[in-house]
Protein backbone atom coordinates (compact mmCIF):
# COMPACT_ATOMS: atom_id res chain seq x y z
CA UNK A 1 0.00 0.00 0.00
CA UNK A 2 2.99 2.38 0.54
CA UNK A 3 4.71 1.76 -2.58
CA UNK A 4 1.21 2.05 -4.52
CA UNK A 5 0.97 5.86 -2.60
CA UNK A 6 4.57 6.80 -3.81
CA UNK A 7 3.74 5.90 -7.12
CA UNK A 8 0.79 8.81 -6.96
CA UNK A 9 4.03 11.34 -6.87
CA UNK A 10 5.31 9.90 -9.98
CA UNK A 11 8.43 7.85 -10.43
CA UNK A 12 9.77 5.99 -7.47
CA UNK A 13 13.09 7.43 -5.63
CA UNK A 14 14.70 6.99 -2.27
CA UNK A 15 13.78 10.65 -2.00
CA UNK A 16 10.24 10.31 -1.96
CA UNK A 17 10.04 7.46 0.15
CA UNK A 18 12.05 9.15 2.80
CA UNK A 19 9.21 12.17 2.27
CA UNK A 20 6.66 9.39 3.13
CA UNK A 21 8.46 8.35 6.33
CA UNK A 22 8.38 11.52 7.39
CA UNK A 23 5.11 12.34 6.80
CA UNK A 24 4.21 9.09 8.43
CA UNK A 25 6.76 9.68 11.40
CA UNK A 26 4.04 13.27 12.11
CA UNK A 27 0.62 10.81 11.66
CA UNK A 28 2.26 8.07 14.14
CA UNK A 29 2.77 10.61 16.47
CA UNK A 30 -0.33 11.94 16.07
CA UNK A 31 -2.05 8.87 16.72
CA UNK A 32 -0.25 8.03 20.01
CA UNK A 33 -1.36 11.33 21.47
CA UNK A 34 -4.73 9.81 22.46
CA UNK A 35 -6.94 11.63 23.96
CA UNK A 36 -4.80 15.00 23.23
CA UNK A 37 -5.24 13.92 19.31
CA UNK A 38 -9.16 14.80 20.37
CA UNK A 39 -8.56 18.42 22.40
CA UNK A 40 -5.52 19.42 20.55
CA UNK A 41 -6.46 18.83 17.04
CA UNK A 42 -2.84 20.43 15.44
CA UNK A 43 -0.12 18.32 14.78
CA UNK A 44 3.22 19.44 14.92
CA UNK A 45 5.21 18.91 11.80
CA UNK A 46 9.00 20.00 12.51
CA UNK A 47 10.53 17.44 10.92
CA UNK A 48 8.71 18.62 7.50
CA UNK A 49 11.04 21.63 7.90
CA UNK A 50 14.24 19.39 6.27
CA UNK A 51 11.90 18.65 3.35
CA UNK A 52 13.84 19.79 -0.20
CA UNK A 53 12.05 22.63 -2.16
CA UNK A 54 12.03 20.59 -5.20
CA UNK A 55 9.54 17.61 -3.33
CA UNK A 56 7.61 19.70 -1.09
CA UNK A 57 5.06 20.13 -4.19
CA UNK A 58 3.87 16.77 -3.02
CA UNK A 59 2.58 18.00 0.16
CA UNK A 60 -1.44 18.30 -1.19
CA UNK A 61 -0.77 14.43 -1.12
CA UNK A 62 -0.27 14.34 2.34
CA UNK A 63 -2.08 17.29 3.56
CA UNK A 64 -5.40 18.39 3.08
CA UNK A 65 -5.47 21.59 5.62
CA UNK A 66 -2.32 23.48 7.35
CA UNK A 67 -1.78 26.38 8.70
CA UNK A 68 -0.21 28.08 5.16
CA UNK A 69 3.30 26.83 5.29
CA UNK A 70 5.13 29.04 2.70
CA UNK A 71 8.46 27.71 1.56
CA UNK A 72 11.39 29.18 3.30
CA UNK A 73 9.23 29.56 6.59
CA UNK A 74 10.22 26.93 9.42
CA UNK A 75 6.96 24.40 9.16
CA UNK A 76 3.64 25.41 10.56
CA UNK A 77 1.24 22.89 11.76
CA UNK A 78 -1.05 19.75 9.87
CA UNK A 79 -4.78 20.30 10.26
CA UNK A 80 -6.24 17.59 8.74
CA UNK A 81 -4.81 14.76 6.39
CA UNK A 82 -5.00 13.99 2.63
CA UNK A 83 -7.91 11.14 3.20
CA UNK A 84 -6.49 8.87 0.84
CA UNK A 85 -2.52 9.04 2.55
CA UNK A 86 -4.59 8.72 6.17
CA UNK A 87 -6.21 5.06 4.80
CA UNK A 88 -3.00 4.51 3.91
CA UNK A 89 -0.96 5.11 6.99
CA UNK A 90 -3.89 3.80 9.27
CA UNK A 91 -2.92 0.74 7.52
CA UNK A 92 0.13 0.79 8.44
CA UNK A 93 0.00 1.96 11.65
CA UNK A 94 -2.60 -0.65 12.44
CA UNK A 95 -0.20 -3.54 11.00
CA UNK A 96 3.13 -2.61 13.02
CA UNK A 97 4.87 -0.73 10.37
CA UNK A 98 8.41 0.49 11.48
CA UNK A 99 10.07 3.52 9.94
CA UNK A 100 13.32 2.18 8.42
CA UNK A 101 16.48 2.58 11.29
CA UNK A 102 18.36 4.63 8.88
CA UNK A 103 15.86 6.64 8.64
CA UNK A 104 15.62 7.12 12.55
CA UNK A 105 19.38 7.74 13.24
CA UNK A 106 20.67 10.37 10.64
CA UNK A 107 20.68 13.88 10.88
CA UNK A 108 21.06 16.19 8.25
CA UNK A 109 20.92 19.91 7.46
CA UNK A 110 17.90 21.40 6.22
CA UNK A 111 16.69 21.42 2.39
CA UNK A 112 18.97 18.00 1.80
CA UNK A 113 16.44 15.13 1.24
CA UNK A 114 18.04 13.21 -1.31
CA UNK A 115 20.49 11.11 1.26
CA UNK A 116 17.29 11.52 4.07
CA UNK A 117 15.68 13.61 6.28
CA UNK A 118 15.89 14.23 9.86
CA UNK A 119 13.59 12.60 12.05
CA UNK A 120 15.37 13.93 15.26
CA UNK A 121 12.34 15.75 16.27
CA UNK A 122 10.65 13.37 19.10
CA UNK A 123 7.78 13.47 21.47
CA UNK A 124 9.87 14.88 24.56
CA UNK A 125 8.39 14.52 28.23
CA UNK A 126 8.54 18.06 27.69
CA UNK A 127 5.66 17.95 24.66
CA UNK A 128 3.61 15.91 27.22
CA UNK A 129 4.22 18.03 29.97
CA UNK A 130 2.79 20.79 27.84
CA UNK A 131 -0.45 18.86 26.56
CA UNK A 132 -0.59 17.70 30.35
CA UNK A 133 -0.60 21.62 31.64
CA UNK A 134 -3.13 22.87 28.97
CA UNK A 135 -5.72 19.90 29.15
CA UNK A 136 -5.90 20.92 32.74
CA UNK A 137 -6.09 24.60 32.42
CA UNK A 138 -8.95 23.50 30.50
CA UNK A 139 -10.82 21.43 32.79
CA UNK A 140 -10.16 23.39 35.78
CA UNK A 141 -11.52 26.39 33.59
CA UNK A 142 -7.89 28.10 34.52
CA UNK A 143 -6.94 31.44 32.65
CA UNK A 144 -3.89 31.37 30.98
CA UNK A 145 -1.89 34.33 33.23
CA UNK A 146 2.09 33.29 33.50
CA UNK A 147 4.43 35.33 35.97
CA UNK A 148 7.96 36.73 34.76
CA UNK A 149 10.97 37.11 35.58
CA UNK A 150 14.45 38.54 33.82
CA UNK A 151 16.83 36.79 32.36
CA UNK A 152 19.05 38.98 32.48
CA UNK A 153 17.01 41.94 30.94
CA UNK A 154 14.40 39.79 29.23
CA UNK A 155 11.61 38.68 30.33
CA UNK A 156 10.86 35.53 30.74
CA UNK A 157 7.98 33.35 31.98
CA UNK A 158 8.29 31.22 35.06
CA UNK A 159 7.14 27.39 34.55
CA UNK A 160 5.31 26.20 31.68
CA UNK A 161 3.34 29.05 29.74
CA UNK A 162 1.81 29.68 26.42
CA UNK A 163 4.23 32.06 25.46
CA UNK A 164 6.31 29.16 24.12
CA UNK A 165 3.71 27.80 21.91
CA UNK A 166 3.07 28.70 18.22
CA UNK A 167 0.99 31.53 17.80
CA UNK A 168 -1.95 29.29 15.83
CA UNK A 169 -2.35 26.85 19.08
CA UNK A 170 -1.87 30.22 21.55
CA UNK A 171 -4.69 32.12 19.30
CA UNK A 172 -7.16 28.67 19.48
CA UNK A 173 -6.79 28.85 23.39
CA UNK A 174 -6.81 32.45 23.86
CA UNK A 175 -9.94 34.05 21.14
CA UNK A 176 -11.01 36.37 23.56
CA UNK A 177 -7.43 38.29 23.46
CA UNK A 178 -5.80 41.20 21.89
CA UNK A 179 -2.75 40.86 20.53
CA UNK A 180 -0.23 43.89 20.70
CA UNK A 181 3.45 44.32 20.09
CA UNK A 182 6.12 46.65 18.55
CA UNK A 183 6.86 47.21 14.94
CA UNK A 184 10.06 46.27 13.87
CA UNK A 185 10.89 46.53 17.66
CA UNK A 186 14.61 44.90 17.90
CA UNK A 187 15.36 47.37 14.98
CA UNK A 188 13.82 50.40 15.83
CA UNK A 189 15.87 50.26 19.34
CA UNK A 190 19.33 49.96 17.17
CA UNK A 191 18.44 52.81 15.30
CA UNK A 192 17.71 54.99 18.37
CA UNK A 193 20.34 53.91 20.92
CA UNK A 194 23.53 52.60 19.54
CA UNK A 195 26.07 54.93 18.13
CA UNK A 196 25.69 54.85 14.10
CA UNK A 197 27.64 56.95 11.45
CA UNK A 198 25.09 59.07 8.95
CA UNK A 199 25.97 57.19 6.41
CA UNK A 200 24.62 53.54 7.98
CA UNK A 201 21.40 55.88 9.90
CA UNK A 202 20.83 56.51 5.95
CA UNK A 203 20.74 53.35 4.77
CA UNK A 204 18.76 52.21 7.93
CA UNK A 205 16.05 55.39 7.59
CA UNK A 206 13.48 54.03 5.04
CA UNK A 207 12.90 50.94 7.08
CA UNK A 208 12.78 52.45 10.53
CA UNK A 209 10.36 55.39 9.62
CA UNK A 210 8.24 53.37 7.07
CA UNK A 211 8.53 49.81 8.08
CA UNK A 212 5.33 48.59 5.97
CA UNK A 213 6.01 50.30 2.91
CA UNK A 214 9.57 49.03 2.84
CA UNK A 215 8.83 45.62 3.47
CA UNK A 216 5.95 45.84 0.72
CA UNK A 217 8.63 47.41 -1.51
CA UNK A 218 10.88 43.92 -1.07
CA UNK A 219 8.11 41.75 -1.44
CA UNK A 220 7.20 43.30 -4.60
CA UNK A 221 10.38 43.25 -6.34
CA UNK A 222 12.09 40.14 -4.67
CA UNK A 223 8.44 37.54 -4.92
CA UNK A 224 9.44 36.74 -1.61
CA UNK A 225 6.99 36.17 1.06
CA UNK A 226 6.69 38.46 3.78
CA UNK A 227 7.03 36.10 6.74
CA UNK A 228 10.37 35.41 5.25
CA UNK A 229 11.79 38.81 4.56
CA UNK A 230 10.76 39.84 7.74
CA UNK A 231 13.23 36.60 9.44
CA UNK A 232 16.12 37.79 7.12
CA UNK A 233 15.86 41.10 8.09
CA UNK A 234 15.89 40.26 11.64
CA UNK A 235 18.43 37.99 10.97
CA UNK A 236 20.84 40.48 9.90
CA UNK A 237 21.08 42.82 13.16
CA UNK A 238 22.57 39.57 14.60
CA UNK A 239 25.30 39.04 12.27
CA UNK A 240 23.53 36.75 9.78
CA UNK A 241 26.20 37.06 6.57
CA UNK A 242 23.91 34.80 4.30
CA UNK A 243 22.28 36.60 1.17
CA UNK A 244 19.05 37.86 1.29
CA UNK A 245 17.87 37.78 -2.38
CA UNK A 246 17.11 41.44 -1.89
CA UNK A 247 19.73 44.95 -2.68
CA UNK A 248 18.30 46.66 0.08
CA UNK A 249 18.49 44.52 2.44
CA UNK A 250 22.01 42.90 0.96
CA UNK A 251 23.28 46.83 1.67
CA UNK A 252 22.23 46.65 5.27
CA UNK A 253 24.11 43.50 6.06
CA UNK A 254 27.00 44.92 4.22
CA UNK A 255 26.63 48.49 6.66
CA UNK A 256 25.36 46.23 9.72
CA UNK A 257 28.85 43.52 9.15
CA UNK A 258 31.22 46.77 9.03
CA UNK A 259 29.30 48.36 12.19
CA UNK A 260 29.77 45.14 14.22
CA UNK A 261 33.18 44.81 13.05
CA UNK A 262 33.88 48.17 14.21
CA UNK A 263 32.73 48.41 17.47
CA UNK A 264 33.73 44.89 18.29
CA UNK A 265 30.33 44.15 18.91
CA UNK A 266 29.15 40.14 19.28
CA UNK A 267 25.62 39.19 18.58
CA UNK A 268 25.22 38.45 22.30
CA UNK A 269 26.21 41.14 23.98
CA UNK A 270 24.05 43.29 21.05
CA UNK A 271 21.01 40.83 21.76
CA UNK A 272 21.56 42.22 25.30
CA UNK A 273 21.55 45.62 25.18
CA UNK A 274 18.60 45.75 23.40
CA UNK A 275 16.40 43.28 24.97
CA UNK A 276 17.12 45.99 28.15
CA UNK A 277 15.47 48.71 26.61
CA UNK A 278 12.98 46.56 25.12
CA UNK A 279 11.79 45.06 28.15
CA UNK A 280 12.03 49.05 29.58
CA UNK A 281 9.13 49.43 26.85
CA UNK A 282 7.17 46.68 27.72
CA UNK A 283 6.99 47.64 31.45
CA UNK A 284 5.68 50.94 30.70
CA UNK A 285 3.60 49.46 27.99
CA UNK A 286 1.39 46.78 30.65
CA UNK A 287 1.08 49.52 33.34
CA UNK A 288 -1.76 50.38 31.71
CA UNK A 289 -3.93 47.57 31.15
CA UNK A 290 -4.33 44.09 32.81
CA UNK A 291 -1.94 42.16 30.76
CA UNK A 292 -2.44 38.32 30.85
CA UNK A 293 0.69 36.83 28.56
CA UNK A 294 4.09 38.98 27.43
CA UNK A 295 5.54 37.96 24.15
CA UNK A 296 8.70 39.33 24.36
CA UNK A 297 8.20 42.42 22.23
CA UNK A 298 4.05 42.76 22.80
CA UNK A 299 1.50 41.53 24.82
CA UNK A 300 -1.72 39.74 25.08
CA UNK A 301 -4.97 41.25 26.89
CA UNK A 302 -8.19 41.35 27.10
CA UNK A 303 -8.37 45.08 27.31
CA UNK A 304 -8.36 47.34 24.54
CA UNK A 305 -5.79 49.62 25.12
CA UNK A 306 -5.11 53.22 23.86
CA UNK A 307 -2.10 52.75 21.73
CA UNK A 308 -1.37 56.38 21.55
CA UNK A 309 -1.15 56.89 24.96
CA UNK A 310 1.37 54.21 25.67
CA UNK A 311 3.95 55.65 22.94
CA UNK A 312 3.61 58.44 24.74
CA UNK A 313 4.45 57.03 27.82
CA UNK A 314 7.21 55.03 26.51
CA UNK A 315 8.56 58.31 24.83
CA UNK A 316 8.27 60.22 28.13
CA UNK A 317 9.77 57.58 30.72
CA UNK A 318 11.84 55.84 28.54
CA UNK A 319 13.15 57.79 26.15
CA UNK A 320 12.66 56.37 23.08
CA UNK A 321 9.69 55.95 19.92
CA UNK A 322 8.24 52.40 19.76
CA UNK A 323 5.22 52.18 17.03
CA UNK A 324 2.97 49.39 18.77
CA UNK A 325 0.46 47.76 16.50
CA UNK A 326 -2.30 45.54 16.80
CA UNK A 327 -1.56 42.32 15.72
CA UNK A 328 -5.18 40.65 16.24
CA UNK A 329 -8.56 41.85 17.37
CA UNK A 330 -10.41 39.67 19.87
Amino acid sequence: MKADFIKSMGRWSQAKENLFDVYYNCFEKWMRRGIYRNELPFVPSIELRNASVRYFKHKHLFVLQDTNYTMGERCKLIKEWNPKFLECAMHLFNSGYQIPQHMQAVRVHKWKLDDCVSLSYSYTLSQKYFYDWVKGKIERDEPFIDSYVRKPNRLYTKGMSMQYIPSDMRNHFMPNHNDYDFQNCHWSIFYQTQEIGDEYKKVLKPMIEEPIDFMAHLHKHSGQPMKVLKQKRNAILYGDKRGTGCKELNDIKRYHTEWLSDKQKHASSLFSDITYWETLALEQSVSECNVDLLMYDGFMTKDTVDICAIEKKIKENVGINMKLVQKRAA
